[in-house]
């Protein structure tokens, strides 16, 4: 229904309603109207606006179909995108096992990979490896050991996880956390052997991330 205000506003007298009907379903209404006078429309008029009202339903049609296809070309896009970045991370980690990597290794090529600063804690949470990238300063990491020490509500987050699926800890879960924190397990069979932490610094956490430390704990 028009705008009450507008019709009002406009003084507006006839007003013509128009369904655009496209492959029998209508997807809009064109509107005409009169000011200041009173217009009966005629046959011919409201047929010619039938007509005019369709081709405008072909033409959001088609527009739409467009958008729909562009979002779908976008979508593949970004999937293949990511799958030449899984490609290369993968590349990347199965090099540092062949070479022997330590944690330390293991550590900094995840803080490579992801911009952000990163940990490896053993199951009784005791910091083993950290990294930072190089243009971060380090006080992070300094902290993250104490955080964990001080805060029995982190400790337990961190104890809680289950599995080889990396999870965002925020202040919802724990009210005194400074940065929110992606952990993985590290887990060998059934048994939880430590944990990788990654400080979202210096960005938010992406998809990337999560790849990077689901494939690295």
């Amino acid at each position: 229904r028009p705008v009450r205000a507008a019709m009002l506003e406009w003084d507006v007298q006839t007003m013509l309603g128009v369904p655009m009907v496209r492959k029998g379903e209508v997807i809009g209404i064109l509107f005409l109207d009169n000011e200041d006078v009173q217009h009966d429309y005629t046959s011919e008029e409201q047929n010619l606006c039938a007509t005019f009202a369709n081709l405008s339903a072909i033409a959001i049609s088609q527009a739409q179909l467009t958008s729909d296809l562009r979002s779908s070309l976008k979508t593949v896009e970004q999937q293949n995108r990511m799958l030449r970045n899984a490609a290369a991370i993968e590349d990347r980690l199965a090099t540092l096992v062949l070479e022997g990597a330590n944690l330390r290794d293991v550590s900094g090529a995840v803080s490579d990979l992801t911009g952000k600063p990163s940990a490896v804690f053993d199951s009784e949470l005791r910091l083993l490896a950290a990294s930072s990238p190089d243009h971060m300063e380090p006080d992070v990491l300094r902290e993250l050991p104490a955080q964990i020490r001080d805060d029995p509500t982190l400790r337990d987050a961190l104890q809680e996880l289950t599995g080889k699926r990396p999870k965002v800890i925020d202040r919802e879960a724990v009210p005194r956390l400074k940065q929110r924190l992606l952990v993985v397990p590290v887990s060998v069979g059934d048994q939880v052997w430590g944990y990788l932490i990654v400080v979202e610094q210096g960005g938010w956490f992406t998809a990337r991330d999560k790849i990077v430390a689901r494939r690295s704990g």
